[in-house]
């Protein structure tokens, strides 16, 4: 017998905003839209270094963002990969 979870109320896209300061207008405004064919199921900032995410829709890859890229011309950029893990039981702790 197999079991399968229904996930059809988990979201497949993560929006990422930028707030504003102390002190600032309160305007947020969306910075990157993460889509996924996949339920998203653990998210995670990075404690450590601000503007670092990474995501895992339980499977074998973790997705990364970051708004440390530094890009042509010296600009900052935001980006995002994907790490596929070479684990058969790779799995992310839960959202905390």
């Amino acid at each position: 017998m197999c079991n399968q979870t229904n996930l059809e109320n988990v979201p497949t896209a993560v929006h990422l905003f930028a707030f504003p300061g102390p002190g600032e207008a309160f305007l947020p405004r969306l910075r990157s839209v993460l889509l996924h064919t996949s339920a998203v199921t653990h998210a995670h900032w990075n404690p450590v270094r601000q503007g670092r995410f990474v995501l895992s829709c339980s499977g074998q890859a973790m997705y990364l963002w970051s708004e440390e890229w530094i890009g042509e011309g010296g600009a900052e950029e935001e980006m995002a990969e994907c790490v596929g893990i070479p684990a058969s039981a790779f799995n992310m702790p839960p959202y905390s």
